[in-house]
């Protein structure tokens, strides 16, 4: 390997350092360096023996680690190589700058052997897209797993934190990107970033109107970059429901194109030239992996680093990172989509169906544990929200044809607020979802 790859040097320095300046520079170094760091396998055998002193609190100097070392002592060198490396670094304090040193010179090796491990794959023709995709999530972890979590003193943040919380004050309660439903903003205080955010329903619902709402009110209303990303329906047919739905004109007529009166053509097309103008992005591609979409993530954050949300419509149906039955598989898949979210720092929301054991019950309404498949989606997300209505179950109870329909929308998990029940009106026909009138509105 070349020497670029390494340091001796700076290694030496390091476990020197630590057995002059004994426990608090060791606990200095840990905060920076791991065993697995060190390129020679002497010094990690060494390494390890000075953390074992620590964990039992005892002293360390060469007499300790000698003893502690044991049966290992001969084979990193013995009393002569202690000694060595005790003279190695007498100025023992500037032992984190080297401790930098070697994590970077760790990092690169890791990188070296993945690539090469990557081009030993390409040769045998392994599928490419397949290979970039986890070679994206490998660099991503080793950019995460070489981040120490630092402690710092509250001062270092209460100015930062305080000025957060009248910012709110002065956006009505909103931290995150609001939505454009007000009262549903006001009850979540928007979609955080960094965070992931679940929209649960039953078929026939209305999950995928509602996240296309939301998509135009953020890229129309407030001309902030959406990327809507469906697995499910086409680009041209998300955009026929937005065409729809911007004009008011109901859905069915568009198929039928001759039914279109002069007023609603001058409407289709004003909305169509609204939807050129506006900040969405669209992604149909079709059975994806949670790993595929966050390479494409990456690079669309990279060219647009104003991009306000993410919507994925829907993660039952995203390919399987990995064959482990369905509950592990969607597990995996929530876990990856909230590391992305934190990486990216943006809110992403993610549409999911619901357990068919709500069919067998008497009371339809959805709870925590009928998201379908995992019970990861609940513990991963910040805030998990259900759609329900009462006359895709009742319709006996209504007129026939029940539209505009009441729908609940039902925040049953809030990390950071309250959880309750807000109202809407779902306008089938032109896919459109409004708050209920105040008069109409249930208390949450």
């Amino acid at each position: 390997m070349k020497e670029t790859l390494f340091n001796i040097d700076a290694e030496q320095s390091i476990l020197g350092g630590c057995m002059i300046g004994g426990k608090a520079t060791v606990l200095e170094a840990q905060e920076l360096i791991s065993a697995t760091d060190f390129y020679q396998e002497r010094h990690r055998v060494i390494w390890e023996a000075i953390c074992r002193l620590v964990e039992k609190g005892e002293s360390i100097d060469i007499i300790t680690v000698k003893e502690q070392l044991g049966d290992d002592l001969e084979k990193v060198g013995g009393i002569p190589y202690l000694m060595t490396l005790a003279s190695k670094n007498p100025n023992y304090k500037n032992v984190a700058s080297h401790c930098q040193i070697i994590k970077s010179k760790s990092i690169a090796r890791q990188k070296v052997a993945q690539c090469r491990e990557l081009i030993r794959q390409l040769e045998n023709e392994e599928e490419p897209f397949e290979l970039i995709s986890q070679s994206m999530m490998f660099d991503s972890a080793l950019i995460s797993n070489s981040r120490k979590s630092e402690i710092v003193h509250v001062k270092e943040k209460t100015i930062a934190v305080y000025n957060e919380i009248e910012q709110r004050k002065n956006n009505h309660g909103i931290v995150g990107q609001a939505t454009g439903f007000t009262d549903f903003d006001i009850k979540i205080g928007g979609l955080r970033r960094g965070n992931l955010h679940i929209l649960a329903a039953r078929p026939a619902m209305g999950k995928t109107t509602f996240a296309l709402n939301i998509a135009r009110n953020v890229a129309i209303k407030q001309k902030k970059p959406v990327l809507f990303v469906s697995l499910e329906m086409t680009n041209e047919q998300l955009i026929e429901k937005l065409m729809a739905e911007n004009a008011g004109i109901e859905s069915w007529k568009l198929q039928d194109a001759t039914r279109l009166s002069d007023r609603e053509w001058n409407g289709l097309s004003l909305a169509a030239n609204t939807l050129y103008e506006s900040k969405l992005y669209l992604d149909d591609s079709h059975r994806s992996k949670a790993s595929e979409i966050a390479v494409r993530l990456r690079r669309f954050k990279s060219l647009n680093p104003d991009l306000a949300l993410v919507i994925i419509d829907y993660i039952q149906i995203m390919q399987a990172e990995s064959r482990a039955g369905k509950n592990y598989e969607v597990g995996e898949t929530s876990g990856i989509l909230q590391g992305l979210a934190k990486e990216l720092d943006i809110p992403i929301l993610v549409l999911s169906q619901l357990s068919r054991d709500i069919e067998r019950r008497e009371d339809k309404r959805p709870i925590l544990s009928d998201l379908r498949d995992s019970g990861s989606l609940e513990q991963d997300a910040s805030t998990v929200m259900f759609l329900y209505r009462d006359d895709y179950y009742h319709p006996e109870d209504y007129p026939p044809n029940n539209d505009p329909s009441e729908t609940d929308l039902i925040v049953a998990k809030n990390r950071f607020g309250p959880i309750g029940k807000l109202h809407f009106m779902f306008y089938k026909a032109k896919s459109r979802f409004e708050q209920a009138a105040k008069e109409l509105r249930k208390t949450c």
